[in-house]
């Protein structure tokens, strides 16, 4: 252990003098570089810490289902098939280099076997990924195409200053619902009435109306997904027979799960607990948000709304 810190100080210490990051990067490149530096900080030390980070790049900075597809795709590019390729080149031109001066061959023959293992298994890690880049991909698309019975419906109502979104907030409600606010600038609020859909769409829904500072309201049902969009409205109110509905977030099927590595259900409560807060909700009412589990749905009394903020005024018959 002493010699790998003497071979990282010395590392470092080279890397301070010339200043430049490329040239450690060429000198790994070339097998330069101290075997152990070239073996525990760049080959394996930056696979762990790539690893970690590829995660929660997309799932915490990158929220919107499409744009993950596309950060998938580039950072599988970058990770595999150029930072991968100069580690492993590397590792292995100091391999040699160590190999001819201390003559080890069972040190040697271990690297190698390391290098082979690391190989097989971006390349199984490598086909998964691109599978389920492919898959989501698909299934955005598939979802977001043109049906003949839409599961929801947009409607100008009261003079052109309110819109009432019905239905399931599938893929692609969130643009036609910015283009019916584009095209109808006398819009003030929005009436919701949803069992939920897409958390992405109601999320998205959600940032909408607080952009343009739409009251909302409900008179019936608004769950899961909905009730992500209602809290975006500026004053938010509740019908004397509408009820507002939580529970946890859930993929599809089980057999969706494989296929999106990236997709964190955590976060995406996260993030909507954090978009609920900032919107004035009591933190002892967000604590029971997700209590319930993702088949069964939890109605707070309409008090109990009013108390912690998320509704300002129930209406009256």
């Amino acid at each position: 252990m002493s010699s790998l810190r003497y071979d990282i100080v010395s590392a470092g210490h080279f890397f301070n003098r010339q200043g430049i990051p490329i040239k450690f990067l060429i000198n790994h490149w070339q097998g330069k570089l101290p075997l152990q530096v070239s073996l525990w900080l760049v080959f394996i030390g930056l696979l762990v810490l790539l690893s970690s980070f590829e995660p929660f790049l997309l799932t915490r900075l990158v929220s919107n289902p499409e744009l993950r597809v596309f950060a998938a795709i580039v950072s599988l590019v970058i990770t595999r098939f150029i930072i991968f390729p100069w580690q492993l080149v590397g590792l292995f031109r100091a391999t040699e280099n160590d190999y001819i001066k201390h003559g080890n061959t069972i040190k040697n023959r271990s690297i190698q076997a390391l290098m082979v293992l690391s190989v097989l298994y971006t390349l199984v890690y490598t086909l998964e990924s691109m599978q389920a880049v492919i898959f989501n991909n698909e299934y955005i698309h598939f979802l977001a195409k043109d049906k003949n019975q839409s599961e929801y419906t947009l409607k100008i109502e009261n003079e052109g200053q309110q819109l009432h979104i019905k239905g399931i907030f599938d893929f692609g409600i969130t643009d036609s619902v910015r283009k019916v606010i584009n095209d109808n600038p006398e819009l003030t609020s929005v009436v919701l009435e949803s069992a939920g859909g897409q958390v992405y769409e109601g999320r998205g829904l959600s940032l909408l109306i607080t952009k343009h500072e739409f009251d909302t309201y409900s008179y019936q049902e608004c769950s899961s997904a909905c009730a992500t969009a209602f809290i975006g409205g500026k004053r938010r109110y509740l019908g004397h027979r509408g009820k507002i509905g939580f529970h946890r977030y859930r993929l599809e099927s089980v057999s969706y799960w494989n296929y999106l590595p990236y997709l964190d259900i955590h976060s995406e409560q996260d993030k909507d607990l954090t978009l609920f807060k900032s919107k004035g909700v009591e933190q002892t009412f967000l604590d029971k948000v997700f209590d319930q589990t993702h088949n069964k749905m939890w109605f707070p009394a309409q008090q109990d709304l009013i108390d912690a903020g998320v509704i300002h005024e129930l209406l009256e018959p």
